[in-house]
């Protein structure tokens, strides 16, 4: 069963694929990349507010994603007061 990320951003509810695993990257500026566990593809992440505040939620709903069972495919990302995500970019990286 796939797992998903939910995040709210300014254009509504995206759903990212946690897949076999995601790493957050801060990336400077106010972008965070979440990366694969295979470097195949990533997501940018740009946002207002506090960046760590930001990447410590992602954080936490990637170990409640992992800790619940496939009844329980969504985790919600909860953004902290006074920051909020204005986009998010998926691309395709690859392995050379």
């Amino acid at each position: 069963m796939n797992k998903y990320l939910s995040i709210e951003t300014g254009d509504g509810t995206e759903l990212i694929p946690v897949g076999q695993g995601l790493y957050p990257n801060l990336t400077g500026g106010l972008e965070i990349t979440l990366t694969s566990v295979d470097s195949t593809v990533n997501f940018v992440i740009t946002l207002t507010g506090t960046i760590l505040s930001v990447r410590d939620s992602i954080n936490d709903a990637l170990v409640q994603a992992a800790q619940t069972n496939w009844r329980v495919p969504v985790s919600v990302v909860q953004i902290p007061g006074g920051s909020a995500i204005t986009s998010i970019a998926t691309g395709v990286t690859t392995n050379e």
